[in-house]
């Protein structure tokens, strides 16, 4: 079977966690025996071109323009669309699955896939199919799920950015989609309260290879003790709960002297404002703060942590580090927001909290902090369900069920 994946970035260029996924995807199904294809999009035309990447032909198309057009160009862009159109003619695919296209390659590239004769797939990984930016929920409780988005609302979010049309539009170019699949069944029910139907859910999944015995806080304090490190890993942000962790971390080294934040995926913009915000609470040394890392740094990040926090204040569709913490076997306490807690069983393999309760958030990472034999227990069962209900393959295997579907 000839398959391509659409995806906005790819790796090395990105770390995103889309982008990560459609990586994994792509590799096994090579592995499946398939060909495999990847379009994706650049920033420089230098990087324009095609190439093979362990056995993965690829297609990097130049886009770049401002933000303050994307209610429209996600909608058609003129700079990708006929490239694509002319990529799909030349390989006659027989599946094309898309993934995020809400930037630069656009909803016009499903409509083109459906024109060359492909069974056409888009897995929507967040809220962007029916609003401008991150979803926060209008009430704080955990209990609520009211996803709906009005016209007004995106007016409010979007405001010189506006597409009247945008949504509309958008809903008629996912009707060239033989499914929509969705990440979490959270995200399925947010898009089915914006309009958005015929959807499945597929969970986003890791190879679950045997972690070795983790190895718990290889840095050490002043005195040559050490850390219990609290790590935060992903784009960290307001919206991801970072501030949140600054100010409850006094609170916690009350009951865990030696605790410490360790942020991974901190932009240069975001790095002063963190680092002022934990010094106005004096914890400025106990926060560690990095870019981008590679893999090899990341899983390091991971098995020198004592717990992955992920206290998102939005939406948060799937995190993928909740995969990532259960691969490396570490506990995880987690938003209530979103989809984390159809991975993390609370009170059994992590915690789910509700981010907005300090006290509460608090709590819960002392307690694993507190008590390492509770901590190893919960990472040792996410890594078992990691394996038996969230790997790649199970992941692979359930896409290709639809991609063999006959066409209706």
């Amino acid at each position: 079977m000839k398959i391509v994946y659409l995806n906005d970035d790819y790796p090395p260029r990105s770390s995103g966690g889309a982008s990560r996924v459609v990586f994994l995807l792509a590799k096994k199904m090579k592995e499946l025996g398939h060909e495999v294809l990847v379009v994706t999009t650049v920033r420089e035309r230098k990087n324009e071109g095609e190439q093979n990447e362990n056995g993965v032909c690829m297609f990097r198309i130049y886009s770049d323009y401002n933000e303050r057009w994307r209610g429209w160009m996600s909608l058609y862009n003129p700079e990708t669309v006929s490239k694509i159109a002319a990529i799909f003619y030349k390989i006659k695919p027989d599946v094309v699955h898309a993934h995020n296209v809400h930037f630069h390659l656009s909803y016009e590239s499903l409509r083109k896939a459906k024109k060359a004769g492909a069974r056409v797939f888009l897995t929507a990984h967040d809220v962007m199919s029916f609003t401008y930016t991150k979803f926060t929920p209008r009430e704080r409780d955990c209990g609520r799920i009211n996803y709906h988005v009005s016209f007004l609302q995106n007016l409010a979010i979007a405001q010189k950015r506006f597409n009247p049309f945008r949504n509309f539009v958008v809903r008629r170019y996912l009707g060239y989609c033989d499914k929509i699949f969705t990440v979490s069944d959270a995200l399925q029910e947010a898009l089915r309260q914006n309009g958005i139907k015929n959807t499945e859910t597929v969970y986003n999944g890791l190879d679950a290879t045997p972690a070795s015995t983790p190895f718990l806080a290889r840095g050490r304090n002043g005195g040559g003790e050490e850390k219990k490190i609290i790590l935060l890993a992903g784009r960290v942000s307001h919206e991801k709960g970072a501030y949140i962790l600054i100010g409850v971390l006094p609170e916690i080294q009350k009951a865990v002297s030696r605790a410490s934040l360790r942020f991974v995926g901190v932009s240069e913009h975001e790095r002063k404002k963190f680092a002022d915000y934990a010094a106005q609470f004096g914890v400025e040394d106990s926060l560690d703060m990095t870019g981008w890392i590679d893999e090899a740094g990341m899983d390091a990040a991971y098995r020198e942590s004592h717990v992955v926090v992920n206290p998102s204040l939005i939406f948060d569709s799937f995190p993928t580090t909740n995969l990532e913490a259960a691969l490396n076997k570490k506990p995880v306490v987690a938003t209530c927001f979103g989809g984390s807690k159809e991975f993390v069983i609370d009170g059994k393999t992590g915690y789910i909290v509700n981010p907005y309760r300090a006290e509460e958030l608090t709590a819960k990472i002392i307690d694993v902090l507190k008590n390492p034999e509770k901590a190893k227990a919960f990472g040792e069962a996410a890594h078992e369900r990691l394996k038996k209900e969230f790997s790649l393959e199970k992941q692979a295997k359930k896409l290709l069920e639809f991609y063999n579907r006959p066409v209706a």
